[in-house]
């Protein structure tokens, strides 16, 4: 089972740092982070999804909008099939799922992550990538995802992938894409058990149909009355009361048999037919509740990927508002605009310097000492650092003094 989710630039991070497990702190249950080390990636770069986002947007036309998709992300999950399979065999279908999303999207350049996730509780692959097309008109290639991910993209989107699974590994995978059991559902045990239940009868019907008849064997039977028999002076047949009744109930035996025989075969057949259909039936319902059922997963699985992105922004935002806090009556989004980097560091610092620790640290106050140093007199951050300053020389003084009465006397 697979299924997308579309990104605009501002959902980047929080979903980045779901992918790469950048954080501990999980909002989904499901994450194991003692397997966590077991997750791979596909792509052998040495780089991040952030990274290779931004390369890739500087070389393609992208609207300046916050409500552009710039990334997409197909999630793949493992098919039931291949749940017992051997972590090379899960591997293989990963690895060519990953083939084949690469060449249908514009190819490695287009990618930003392929990360395979074996701590959750079903193995699935995150394949992002850029959605570009080629303009024509401009001969520029330019980000439009409601172009790459369209209905008609997710109406073939399965198939296409089952034949190429089909076509490259066929002794791992068979129907998993298609036919997908991955999570089980309540009621899906119940719908097995009823199906197991009609292909046992259904045997046993066509057991039974072979058995009905009244002499396995007649012409062994009609061997034994001749052998037992005597012939007349005129050579014809002579036979006893006991083998004449006994021919009688063999071709009366015959023809009720055969009697029985149709009957039974248009009464069985007809049973045969009912229970195929029925069969058909709780198939067809056995895959919609299994298609619901994934689709819920996949559906939490996004929620709870939002949520971290979310939390992410959240707390970028509550750094913002500490750290410019040391600033009046001014706009923070276009302060950081206007920020040297000498600023930015100083209100790194002010901000780091909440922490108790900070102050009881050497070669944290040094550097809060030497980067305050360097912030001209123009800055709006100089009187506040000015003071902050006194307090930094203070206290290395008083680490000092500490030092030097810890020193052993001669």
């Amino acid at each position: 089972m697979a299924h997308a989710e579309k990104f605009t630039k501002g959902a980047i991070f929080g979903i980045a740092n779901h992918i790469e497990r950048k954080t501990e702190n999980h909002s989904n249950e499901d994450i194991d982070i003692s397997r966590t080390k077991d997750n791979y990636s596909l792509l052998n770069d040495n780089s991040d999804l952030i990274t290779r986002l931004n390369n890739r947007l500087e070389e393609v036309h992208v609207y300046n909008r916050k409500d552009v998709n710039v990334m997409v992300d197909w999630v793949v999950t493992l098919p039931n099939e291949l749940k017992g399979a051997t972590q090379e065999q899960q591997r293989e279908f990963f690895s060519n799922t990953h083939d084949f999303l690469v060449n249908r999207y514009g190819g490695l350049k287009n990618v930003v992550s392929s990360e395979i996730h074996v701590d959750e509780t079903t193995p699935h692959l995150h394949f992002a990538f850029i959605p570009v097309v080629f303009d024509e008109k401009r001969q520029q290639e330019r980000v439009q995802a409601n172009k790459v991910i369209d209905r008609a993209e997710l109406r073939v989107f399965h198939d296409d992938l089952h034949k190429y699974l089909l076509e490259k590994i066929p002794g791992i995978y068979q129907q998993g894409i298609l036919n997908d059991k991955t999570i089980p559902v309540s009621n899906v045990a119940e719908i097995k058990k009823m199906d197991k239940q009609i292909k046992d009868e259904i045997k046993i019907k066509k057991e039974t149909l072979k058995e009905v008849t009244a002499y396995k064997n007649p012409k062994k039977e009609f061997d034994k009355i001749i052998d037992n028999s005597s012939r007349s002076i005129l050579g014809l047949v002579q036979l006893s009361k006991e083998d004449l009744s006994k021919v009688s109930e063999i071709i009366l035996g015959a023809e009720k048999s055969t009697v029985i025989h149709t009957n039974y075969r248009k009464k069985t057949d007809k049973e045969i037919a009912g229970l195929k259909r029925e069969n058909k039936a709780y198939g067809l319902a056995l895959g919609k509740e299994q298609a619901k059922s994934n689709n819920l997963w996949l559906e939490n699985h996004s929620v709870n990927n939002e949520l971290d992105s979310l939390k992410q922004d959240k707390a970028q935002q509550d750094k913002n508002i500490r750290m410019y806090g040391y600033l009046t009556n001014v706009d923070i989004q276009e302060t950081l605009k206007s920020l040297t980097p000498v600023e930015t560091e100083t209100l790194e610092i002010l901000d780091s310097m909440r922490n108790k620790t900070f102050k009881s640290t050497r070669p944290n106050l040094i550097h809060a000492k030497e980067v305050f140093e360097k912030l001209p007199a123009t800055s709006r951050l100089y009187k506040t650092t000015r003071q902050v300053l006194e307090k930094v020389k203070n206290a290395l003084d008083q680490l000092a003094q500490k030092v030097q009465r810890s020193k052993p006397r001669l």
